[in-house]
């Protein structure tokens, strides 16, 4: 059973852009109603992620490649910060999309996968 949560709650809550978008909301709500998960966890974690401490100056440990993906649309995290993400990371490739928001696996699923495979295929 859907629970009774006002599309704008979500759209704030996720930095989704295409809120109107029927399918995506209908994806938003679908994990805020799955199994025990409900809208209280799923607006904890968003809290968390918000609350969460700045590591940007321990960046520089990570040794690895990494790659970030974002979008343009983000609300909730500013490309810019991505940006500074990726100049404190010694090794790190980053990809912004244009015409998504925050939920790039829900809204741009094959330009994420893409990225992805991109990412691991041998230079």
């Amino acid at each position: 059973m859907r629970a009774n949560y006002p599309a704008a709650l979500v759209g704030d809550a996720a930095g989704v852009e295409g809120v109107d978008d029927v399918d995506l909301e209908s994806d938003v709500f679908e994990l805020a109603d799955f199994g025990v998960v409900g809208k209280d966890v799923l607006l904890a974690q968003f809290t968390a992620s918000m609350e969460r401490p700045d590591l940007m100056e321990r960046l520089a440990e990570i040794t690895y490649p990494v790659l970030i993906v974002g979008a343009t649309g983000d609300q909730l995290v500013n490309p810019e910060d991505l940006r500074e993400m990726q100049r404190h990371l010694p090794d790190a490739r980053l990809n912004l999309h244009d015409g998504t928001g925050h939920m790039i696996p829900l809204e741009a699923p094959q330009a994420l996968a893409a990225d992805i495979l991109a990412f691991h295929r041998p230079a």
